[in-house]
């Protein structure tokens, strides 16, 4: 699977799978603003150290819940 094939379906799938992709799944403007920001580039290691990988931000329904 890809990188982009991967996060698809951890995103929109999901959401898709939850009968939710309605309200939330992808970044656009009305749909809700859940996400991570991680502390470096996905696709610039290998896939068993994205581990590693900080998360510096999560945003849940549109609020800063985590901000390192």
């Amino acid at each position: 699977m890809t990188l982009a094939g991967a996060l698809r379906a951890y995103t929109y799938g999901s959401a898709y799978a939850a009968g939710a992709e309605d309200r939330k799944g992808c970044l656009v403007p009305g749909l809700l603003a859940d996400l991570a920001v991680l502390e470096g580039p996905l696709d610039a290691r290998e896939p068993a150290a994205l581990r590693e990988l900080q998360v510096a931000l999560t945003v849940l329904d549109g609020e800063i819940v985590f901000q390192r």
